[in-house]
């Protein structure tokens, strides 16, 4: 996330795309989740990514709504979720709804 957000920054193309294609593997290969791991990216990302930047944010929902239930009770989740609360609606729009 710290790489992809760097990109950004910077508006190199090729490694944003990169950190993003990196995240997808990590996902797919199932390396270990850490809540707060997870957390930290959400808020770097939320906090230094514009609204309209969807690719990252989108992923970083569609994680958090394959882990519902592990996340949705935690109060850890709750109280970092970022103010704007942006990615409740990726999560929903993941197809995952009801699980509060």
């Amino acid at each position: 996330v710290k790489m992809y957000i760097a990109a950004g920054h910077y508006n190199v193309l090729g490694l944003k795309k990169l950190a993003t294609e990196k995240l997808k593997q990590a996902v797919v290969t199932g390396v270990a989740w850490d809540n707060d791991a997870f957390m930290e990216s959400v808020n770097l990302l939320w906090a230094n990514t514009t609204e309209s930047d969807k690719v990252m944010r989108k992923i970083m929902g569609e994680m958090a709504a394959e882990r519902m239930q592990m996340l949705g009770g935690n109060e850890e989740f709750k109280k970092h979720l970022p103010k704007e609360g942006s990615i409740v609606r990726w999560m929903l729009e993941a197809g995952r709804t009801g699980w509060w």
